[in-house]
């Protein structure tokens, strides 16, 4: 199976949900990294 980065429009983690249809491959990156998990101290 094979998925490419246009046919993904939503990923979800526990940390929350990133909507990436339609958007620029910056802005993928800056909504994925919005959705990690906070650092430890």
């Amino acid at each position: 199976m094979v998925t490419t980065r246009a046919d993904v429009h939503y990923v979800v983690t526990e940390w929350g949900i990133a909507d990436l249809f339609g958007r620029p491959i910056a802005e993928r990156i800056q909504r994925l990294l919005g959705r990690r998990p906070p650092r430890p101290p």
